[in-house]
């Protein structure tokens, strides 16, 4: 609703006389720097135990705060007559607040967690692909596919262990010691519009649903278990909406942009969730 009358705000102030800018994703290359406030989580159940014995029921948590700047270099072109839009992003490694913890349910009634709630050193990757599909009343369709890697290297910090039965909690300095990796393939469809505002200015809107969303996390600890890594997958529901203004002169445009999105699993045995939101500012310069 709020983007309906939005649009029919902007279309009422009618067109100018000065040449529209050229349309989005058909050319150029663009340089943005975009800080986004993010955060990632794994949840994964699987027998195991906490010491020697039979298996029990078992959940593993970790949960990264991955809030960072971006840097992306984006070009747009076409394929076979259609629109076609290529996204490369990295950013610097940080240190940020990063937690693995498990938990066991005893036979006994006990409910015991042990891990680790410090901070990680973090680093990102992305690169994604649009194409443009088809157009209908202004809108236009296509699809996407796009790929993720963050690394994180796990600082010293204490482990905690704690017991329901008797109560208690035990800690013990630990050394930076575990290395994960997330890696998430997501593809879907994706829907956009632009609408020219008094000539040279431009507001657009872009939402992607993205169905297929598999994560995977590796883990490398290599104390535990030497030479060895440990993966779990996980699938889930993906979204993200766009919302742009930008300005042509003449042969470079420059705008600005809000993002929010997110990652929901599909099962609550195997899951990862993701939460974003960015702003951004960018530079495009069109052939």
């Amino acid at each position: 609703m709020t983007l309906s009358i939005l649009f029919s705000v902007l279309l009422a102030h009618g067109q100018s006389d000065q040449p529209a800018p050229p349309p989005p994703h058909t050319s150029g290359i663009a340089v943005r720097v975009e800080r986004r406030n993010e955060h990632f989580d794994y949840r994964i159940e699987n027998p195991s135990n906490v010491e020697p014995g039979p298996l029990v029921p078992h959940v593993f948590e970790q949960r990264y705060r991955a809030t960072n700047t971006w840097l992306v270099i984006s070009g747009g072109y076409r394929i076979a007559g259609s629109a076609a839009f290529t996204e490369l992003g990295v950013t610097p490694r940080i240190t940020t607040p990063g937690s693995d913890v498990d938990t066991f349910f005893q036979p006994s009634g006990d409910i015991v967690t042990t891990g680790t709630r410090g901070d990680v050193r973090l680093r990102s990757f992305s690169v994604r692909q649009w194409i443009s599909m088809a157009e209908w009343r202004g809108w236009t369709f296509g699809a996407t596919i796009g790929y993720r890697r963050s690394a994180m290297d796990f600082l010293p910090s204490d482990r905690v262990i704690t017991h329901t039965q008797p109560r208690s909690e035990i800690r013990e300095p630990v050394g930076g010691d575990e290395t994960t990796w997330s890696h998430v393939v997501d593809s879907g469809v994706t829907t956009a519009r632009s609408i020219d505002v008094s000539g040279r200015w431009r507001v657009s809107t872009s939402v992607e649903a993205l169905p297929i969303t598999r994560a995977r996390l590796t883990i490398s600890l290599p104390l535990k278990y030497p030479g060895e890594l440990i993966r779990q997958d996980t699938f889930g529901f993906g979204a993200r909406a766009r919302f742009v203004a930008e300005r042509h002169w003449r042969r470079v445009t420059t705008g600005g942009a809000v993002t929010l999105g997110g990652v929901w699993g599909y099962r609550s045995s195997a899951r990862y969730n993701e939460r974003r939101s960015g702003v951004e500012a960018y530079l495009t310069l069109v052939p």
